[in-house]
């Protein structure tokens, strides 16, 4: 009777023992898994925030630069049509007054009318 007992009560420590040890190893399976889906979930997330700041950057500075290419672009085209203007306006502008066939010839017939007057 008595080694039936110190097997039973040898078997039951057995037992416990191996009880508990699955108890740990489910228990640290649980917290492996729940980290790593942490450290997945923090990781996701921090691409997605940097692909988006990266994106986000990316953007606002094409949309600078494009800004200041169509600014640079302007300015040169109104600079090159105010030196066309310029340049057109004295090329083919008015011509002194001496050189202007009508009031020339308005002047010279007032200057012929006087003359006409002065000498009668």
């Amino acid at each position: 009777m008595a080694i039936i007992a110190e097997i039973t009560y040898r078997a039951a420590i057995v037992v416990e023992v191996v009880v508990v040890v699955v108890v740990i190893i489910i228990v640290v399976a649980v917290i492996v898994v729940v980290v790593v889906v942490v450290v997945v979930v923090v990781v996701v997330v921090v691409v997605v925030v940097v692909v988006v700041e990266v994106v986000a950057v990316a953007v606002i500075v094409v949309v600078l630069v494009v800004a200041v290419v169509v600014a640079v672009v302007v300015v040169l085209v109104v600079a090159v049509v105010v030196v066309v203007i310029v340049l057109y306006k004295s090329a083919f502008g008015p011509a002194p007054l001496k050189l202007q066939k009508g009031k020339a010839d308005k002047c010279h017939g007032l200057n012929n009318k006087w003359q006409k007057f002065s000498t009668n």
